[in-house]
């Protein structure tokens, strides 16, 4: 039996990614029938003024996913933007208040020492998440 998805989390950040990592979780909530939480972390802490370009930034990168899954028949499809450190805003904030049944996150393929100073935001959705989680691997 396959497992449907009811409530489907998209973490997007602004890297190479993002594009089939959002292509994707369009494709699944379609066939699912399936609320689509897009969510963005501005990673600014404490958050300052300049917090404000980053998040107008991030939503005009993320209209066009919305516009996109409501064209293919994804009725509930929306993205909400945190500011803050990342493993603070990211589950919290964003993920835990939608209470979703699958994540959907992406994986940039950066070698270990380079994760050694950015953090492995994918990692920590797989520690973390009560639900399954899917990993999107750069095409």
């Amino acid at each position: 039996m396959t497992r449907e998805y009811q409530r489907i989390f998209v973490a997007l950040d602004n890297g190479d990614t993002k594009e089939w990592v959002a292509r994707r979780a369009i494709e699944i909530a379609e066939r699912n029938n399936a609320a689509l939480l897009f969510g963005h972390v501005v990673e600014l802490s404490p958050p300052t003024e300049i917090a404000d370009a980053y998040v107008e930034r991030a939503e005009t990168y993320m209209l066009p996913y919305i516009s996109r899954a409501h064209e293919v028949g994804v009725t509930q499809a929306e993205f909400k933007i945190g500011v803050g450190l990342i493993h603070d805003v990211l589950f919290e904030r964003l993920i835990k208040p939608f209470n979703p049944d699958l994540i959907i996150c992406g994986n940039r393929g950066l070698s270990s020492m380079k994760y050694l100073f950015i953090g492995k935001t994918s990692q920590y959705i797989i520690e973390n998440a009560q639900c399954d989680v899917l990993v999107i691997k750069k095409e």
